[in-house]
């Protein structure tokens, strides 16, 4: 099983990347392709799983920081904050409103009213919807894969183990 959710989050981390690459490069994805939405219902698929198996396996943030190798972790912390410049981004037009078509009319509507903008802003406004969206995307899928390499890397490692009756080094033992 957590092979399968592992391909299944290294599949949604590909096309997280994909969509982040595309509005990066200018391209409003969303008219693109209209069900690339669908990438956010992959993570359900995976982190619900993901929370049942750490509170069965009573896994903690220390045991995965043993187990997780250190490129790993950079990696994670480097998408942590794209993750952070992508909600700063986002915010300055949260504040403005989100972008619409109403009546044939770019508009931006949001708390403050409707605004009517031109359609350069509105396509600027789409492509950092999906920036976000996007960045968000990418850190949560890869938490997750991250997350079941270990698992897989454990499990292997216990089989084998078991079967050879030797003991592999762990971090703890080179300490």
């Amino acid at each position: 099983m957590s092979r399968i959710l592992a391909i299944i989050a290294l599949i949604g981390l590909l096309l997280s990347i994909a969509v982040d690459a595309a509005a990066l490069s200018g391209i409003d994805v969303e008219s693109a392709v209209p069900h690339v939405w669908m990438i956010q219902v992959g993570l359900f698929v995976v982190w619900v799983p993901l929370v049942f198996s750490t509170q069965r396996q009573g896994i903690d943030v220390k045991q995965i920081k043993k187990t997780t190798p250190r490129w790993l972790i950079i990696l994670g912390i480097l998408l942590s904050a794209y993750f952070g410049v992508g909600i700063v981004q986002r915010a300055q037009w949260m504040f403005e409103g989100n972008p619409e078509i109403r009546n044939g009319k770019y508009v931006l509507a949001g708390y403050s009213g409707v605004r009517e903008i031109t359609a350069a802003q509105y396509r600027a406004a789409k492509i950092d919807e999906f920036r976000f969206s996007s960045s968000g995307w990418m850190e949560f899928y890869f938490i997750y894969f991250g997350f079941a390499r270990g698992t897989i890397l454990r499990e292997e490692r216990d089989r084998l183990t078991r079967r050879a009756h030797i003991t592999f080094p762990t971090k703890d033992d080179e300490e």
